[in-house]
């Protein structure tokens, strides 16, 4: 064990607050190097910081609801987003479909306009929403 990166540590810990150390104990106290394990748990035992185990249990408690929140909020956003591609693409249909009948009992010409509508909205949804997956993919970090 390197002495001079404990050394180091103890005082980078030493000046933090005891909700600092709780939260760095909860949330990464896994991925610490030895060194900076072997400090963080002399800070704490040296500190005595009352009620401990229930401090970690509440913090990791909050960042699990926190996360699942933000999961619930996504999803939320996503649903929103397919309702509403789904009320354009039923504008859409509704747009071909008058094209169609106004094409075949009345004037062929504003019929295909409606339908070319149609179809061109259509179009352009599921392209910027190839484009936006393209870059989700591009700079995704799995």
């Amino acid at each position: 064990m390197d002495q001079q990166q404990v050394e180091m540590m103890r005082k980078n810990y030493a000046s933090m607050r005891d909700e600092d150390l709780i939260h760095i104990f909860a949330t990464r106290e896994s991925t610490l190097t030895d060194e900076a394990k072997f400090a963080l748990h002399e800070a704490i035992r040296i500190r005595k910081i009352e009620h401990f185990d229930g401090e970690v249990s509440a913090t990791r408690d909050d960042l699990t609801r926190q996360h699942e929140y933000e999961k619930r909020k996504i999803e939320k956003q996503v649903q929103a987003q397919r309702t509403g591609r789904k009320i354009i693409y039923m504008f859409c249909a509704i747009l071909i479909a008058a094209g169609l009948l106004t094409s075949i009992l009345h004037d062929g010409e504003k019929g295909l306009l409606l339908v070319a509508a149609g179809l061109v909205t259509i179009l352009v949804i599921e392209v910027r929403r190839m484009i936006g997956r393209f870059f989700v993919a591009l700079f995704r970090n799995d």
